[in-house]
């Protein structure tokens, strides 16, 4: 049962009720954590008939940086295993590239993103075919952002398919051009109707004090009962920290087997039960540690699956855990990720501190694996982590330049122009400085800064015009035509490259003439 949330119901109800009728539509629900966004994703899976197909998926912050996991876990929802979706409706350009990006064959060649959102749609459409597609993606803002850029594509260019697409994020994840939908606190008396109901042996004196300290959160009504709420932090500290705080009480106390199971599924992410079993086996844990964490309500546990009750709760048990209790979980995901390059790589990043030239070489061919995908916003961190372990001069700037590119690549800007400002202090060749001033001059670019991406430009190409003349060309020219952009040609014309000439047009007495330099 919702509470609280009856105008929101509507409009889904009303989404769904237009989608039976061939016409489609997204939102996405907006709320701070605990807010009840998952709750309502739920709720408009409840109210599909038999006749619907529901595809679910959901950001998990560990899988970010795995270019297209959120869109290969929505898309297996479809029919239970990636193969057995109808890829070859599709024109071969689009079936082609999303067979790339979930893994069906190995992109040649680099994949266009906007084929990958166009395939997304038309698959999306054709499952349409056998009657209504809702899409529930939750944790937006832990979706890596290849998949949200596809499905905001997708959500974007619906029409008469019968589709409807709900995601769900913080405030702080908004989709440009999908409707938001925001969930305000609960008022006084739906908040008292969901502690009543949830709790009903509550104290007097104890149920004000969590109504208060809720303000109307969901998640904090429902939680904060459990906790011990004078030991929790005092102060105006945000829902998100107090939860938190509660949370890691209740791990504390458990036993050392229980908080190691938990890490592990923390550590894994996909909740993927036999490979969090197999991890204790190799840490020589007692696996009856999960039934325990699972009757502290902390987790449900399933044939398969473990599923946090929150995301709030793995956040808490994985940053509440020493990086000494963190390394030797990590390390064990690694060796039981042998088919799964990428999750290795980053499992042996994550349990090591200093250098490690072997891990960093893994790292930056993930990378490389992620362009392939179009996963720019991936090999971006891939590559900035790969950095951090490598201790050789050349291969640590090759591989921020790399992060930088791929950074800027991906629309990441602000990340990009910080990783910038740092790789300027570096001790750049000539060629390295021209690709950091060619990366700054396109963030400025898009920053609005036309002036600023004007100067990187002709530094950018005077730095390679010293020693490599014939490729400074495609620079000074990029160069001048931000000049004219400008409206100002003065920088252009009195821009030389060794071995080059330059010609101007100028006014002369209501005439155009041409005026070619004498200088080389």
């Amino acid at each position: 049962m919702l509470y609280g949330r009856a105008h929101e119901e509507q409009r889904i109800s009303t989404l769904l009720n237009r989608a039976v009728d061939g016409q489609s539509g997204a939102v996405e629900i907006v709320a701070d954590a605990g807010g009840g966004k998952t709750a309502l994703l739920d709720r408009a899976a409840e109210l599909t008939g038999g006749d619907w197909r529901v595809m679910r998926c959901a950001g998990v912050e560990g899988d970010s940086e795995l270019p297209f996991s959120g869109l290969q876990e929505l898309l297996m929802a479809a029919g239970g295993h990636v193969d057995a979706l109808p890829l070859d409706a599709l024109p071969g350009p689009q079936a082609d590239a999303l067979r790339a990006v979930i893994g069906l064959r190995v992109a040649t060649e680099p994949i266009d993103r906007f084929l990958v959102g166009l395939a997304t749609l038309s698959l999306l459409a054709e499952l349409a075919e056998g009657g209504p597609v809702l899409c529930t993606v939750d944790d937006v803002q832990w979706l890596d952002s290849a998949s949200a850029q596809a499905l905001r594509f997708a959500a974007r260019r619906l029409g008469a398919e019968g589709i409807v697409i709900l995601f769900a994020s913080r405030a702080e994840a908004v989709l440009p051009g999908v409707p938001g939908l925001h969930l305000p606190p609960l008022d006084t008396a739906a908040s008292a109707r969901l502690l009543a109901d949830n709790w009903p042996g509550l104290r007097r004196d104890m149920r004000e004090r969590v109504l208060r300290e809720a303000a109307g959160n969901p998640l904090a009504l429902l939680e904060f009962p459990r906790m011990d709420l004078d030991a929790l932090p005092v102060g105006p500290l945000p829902l998100p920290h107090l939860l938190s705080s509660g949370y890691r009480q209740q791990i504390a106390e458990l036993s050392p087997a229980s908080r190691t199971a938990l890490l592990a599924a923390a550590a894994e992410t996909a909740g993927d039960l036999r490979l969090v079993l197999r991890v204790l086996d190799a840490l020589g844990v007692d696996p009856a540690g999960i039934a325990e964490a699972e009757a502290a309500s902390l987790i449900d546990v399933t044939a398969q699956a473990i599923r946090f009750r929150h995301p709030l709760v793995r956040a808490a048990v994985y940053h509440g855990a020493s990086f000494a209790e963190r390394q030797p979980v990590h390390a064990a995901l690694a060796a039981a990720s042998d088919d799964d390059p990428d999750h290795r790589a980053w499992h042996l990043a994550a349990g090591t501190v200093g250098p490690d030239e072997e891990i960093a070489a893994l790292l930056e061919s993930a990378a490389f694996r992620a362009v392939d995908r179009a996963g720019y916003s991936a090999a971006a961190a891939a590559a900035e982590r790969a950095a951090a372990l490598t201790t050789d001069l050349e291969s640590r700037n090759r591989r921020i330049l790399l992060a930088i590119e791929w950074a800027a690549a991906a629309g990441t800007y602000h990340r990009a122009a910080e990783l910038g400002r740092s790789a300027g202090q570096l001790p750049l060749a000539p060629d390295e400085r021209a690709r950091l001033g060619w990366v700054k001059a396109l963030i400025a670019y898009e920053q609005g800064d036309l002036r600023g991406s004007q100067d990187s430009l002709f530094a950018a190409a005077e730095e390679v015009a010293a020693i490599d003349p014939e490729r400074a060309g495609p620079l000074f020219m990029e160069a001048a035509r931000s000049s004219w952009v400008l409206g100002d040609p003065a920088p252009a014309y009195h821009a030389r490259a060794p071995g080059w000439q330059s010609c101007a047009c100028r006014p002369n007495s209501g005439r155009r003439s041409c005026a070619r330099s004498t200088e080389p």
